[in-house]
């Protein structure tokens, strides 16, 4: 049976540290948060959650599971107005979801309340992952190493600015990080309850967002690895059993929820509905009204297997749009590409963090050339060795995905192996006290100079638009030429282009921005436009994501010939209209 190294016990400086930063960072998160309207995505998620709670409906955006829709969406159930849920818009086609919710904010008149109370669940649920990285690095790294997981998380604009937003991804990356707390636990003295914590983290985590299977994957390779480092402990058939009951249990998880919160929607008819918005997979479509046929003749089987069906569904649409191109280094791709996800990394990445990897990676060849073969470190064995295989597994695993995927939207979903390297980085104090041993005190007070400041002046330099960070690697570049859509303008800007307009008087101001939400709901007189049409002969400004200013083809590129400003942290660019100019 693995052991651990005792653990010493949380001092109240400790505690009161990591409270400390947890705090600052909520405080930052919510603030920063009052300065976005919401991104494209944030109103289907919140309305589509409240469907859940009050009509136990899951019609509106089934791509992405109900779990972290309901988290965002539960204190607006209790204090925002009820959604009329009799309009004809409430349906189980495509456009629905994006439609009806943005009625509900339209009827409202007050989207920023709205937005206030899902962002609130969001940024808890934020600070209780950075709660979960101290506590895994601590136990890897021991205190030092966990402070240095914690400064680097609380001050990373990813999970700043993400992080406050009614989204999946945050909520995926605690639940992966709880099925690796679970999974590297496994033995044979606690077998069943390993594999029963295991199974519920990826419940939870499939029911947050369906890429979270990948963690069954993650299971399998760690029991290969185990099987080849050990093969008198395991065996295939213990793995295949162990996997086999695991994948019962998440199933089963998943039904009951489904049972319980999405007991108002036939599979046959939201599989009918849907299948007209598969227009990229013709095939998929057929098969789509085939199946809804079936459901319709053969009601009983229909209403037994309706739960599980409905999460099928959701993943059968999940996977009619998995082929979304993106834009990266000044070109339009028609799929996506392997080097998206890196490329996003490195330069929306802090240099202090970048730095602490090279470190880190240069740390560890050092130790691997220089270990002795013979002599073993304390952690060896037991569960903290299992727990760094199991993180690194994931780490893996998730990256790979990523860069095989054709999904190239945002760094958002790149979550998992971005939360990692927070925990692991902490293997950096360790490791420095080792390399110095001499001079290890004089090295570490440098170095933890050199982090204090880095992370401060990430947070204010980047102060309120987090989402719209990038590191100096940028160089001159406009940063819509580097990447684009989430990860730069993302619809979180209106409130700017509002301040912009207030202290210039505009009267005609028209928008073109990277969201559904009206504009007049946040800017005084706006009116929407879309900047591949001809200018409004009243229009006097205008304002026009980043998004859409590229140097790919299409663009709207022509505005440039007009006087401009850059908002919003390189978000939006406001044109001044002086001369008639056309597409």
């Amino acid at each position: 049976m693995p052991t651990s190294i005792p653990q010493p016990v949380w001092s109240t400086r400790e505690k009161a540290l990591v409270f400390a930063c947890l705090l600052l960072m909520g405080m930052v998160m919510w603030r920063s948060s009052l300065a976005m309207s919401p991104t494209y995505d944030e109103p289907a998620h919140i309305v589509s959650g409240m469907a859940y709670w009050q009509m136990h409906d899951t019609r509106l955006f089934p791509e992405h599971p109900p779990l972290a829709k309901m988290v965002a969406a539960a204190p607006v159930v209790l204090f925002a107005p009820r959604p009329d849920y009799s309009t004809n818009t409430f349906c189980g086609r495509a456009p629905c979801e994006w439609i009806f919710p943005q009625q509900y904010l339209s009827q409202t008149k007050d989207p920023a309340r709205i937005l206030a109370l899902a962002r609130w669940p969001m940024i808890l649920v934020t600070l209780i992952l950075g709660a979960m990285v101290y506590r895994v690095s601590r136990r890897l790294f021991g205190q030092a190493g966990a402070t240095l997981s914690l400064l680097t998380y609380a001050s990373s604009p990813f999970f700043l600015g993400y992080g406050a937003l009614a989204i999946t991804d945050i909520l995926l990356a605690v639940f992966c990080l709880s099925s690796c707390e679970a999974l590297a636990n496994f033995d044979e003295a606690t077998g069943m309850r390993s594999t029963c914590q295991f199974s519920a983290a990826c419940t939870a985590a499939c029911l947050t967002k369906f890429s979270a299977g990948l963690m069954l994957s993650v299971y399998l390779v760690t029991c290969v690895w185990k099987l080849r480092q050990n093969p008198s402990q395991t065996s295939i058939h213990k793995i295949a059993t162990r996997f086999l009951l695991m994948v019962i249990l998440t199933v089963s998880g998943i039904t009951l929820f489904y049972v319980f919160f999405c007991d108002h929607t036939s599979s046959a008819v939201l599989l009918k509905e849907r299948a007209d918005s598969f227009q990229q997979s013709p095939h998929l479509a057929a098969w789509g009204r085939q199946v809804a046929t079936w459901l319709d003749g053969h009601a009983t089987i229909g209403k037994i297997i309706n739960p599980l069906a409905l999460y099928v569904i959701g993943l059968v649409c999940f996977f009619a749009w998995f082929d979304l191109p993106g834009y990266v280094l000044g070109t339009f791709h028609t799929s996506g590409v392997w080097y998206y996800f890196p490329t996003v990394f490195l330069f929306k990445t802090t240099p202090m963090f970048l730095l602490l990897l090279v470190v880190a990676a240069l740390l560890w060849l050092q130790r691997k050339r220089n270990r002795n073969p013979l002599s073993e470190e304390p952690s060896v064995d037991g569960h903290e060795r299992n727990l760094k295989s199991v993180l690194v597994m994931t780490l893996l695993v998730f990256t790979a995905s990523s860069m095989a995927s054709n999904i190239n939207l945002g760094i958002r979903h790149f979550s998992v192996p971005i939360l990692i390297l927070h925990v692991l980085v902490g293997a950096v104090v360790p490791w420095i006290s080792e390399v110095a041993v001499a001079r290890s005190h004089s090295v570490l007070r440098i170095f933890w100079i050199t982090v204090l400041v880095g992370a401060t002046l990430t947070g204010v330099s980047a102060f309120p638009n987090y989402i719209a960070y990038f590191n100096f690697l940028r160089g001159d570049v406009p940063l819509q030429d580097i990447v684009n859509d989430s990860n730069l303008d993302w619809g979180q800007s209106l409130p700017a282009i509002e301040q912009f307009r207030a202290e210039h008087g505009i009267t005609h101001l028209y928008v073109n921005s990277a969201t559904m939400t009206e504009p007049n709901l946040y800017i005084q007189g706006a009116k929407p436009w879309i900047c591949g049409e001809p200018v409004p002969k009243d229009a006097e400004w205008l304002a026009v994501s980043a998004n859409y200013l590229t140097q790919g083809q299409p663009n709207c590129n022509y505005l440039f010939r007009l006087p401009f400003s850059i908002i919003g942290q390189g978000t939006t660019y406001i044109f001044q209209v002086r001369n008639r100019i056309q597409p």
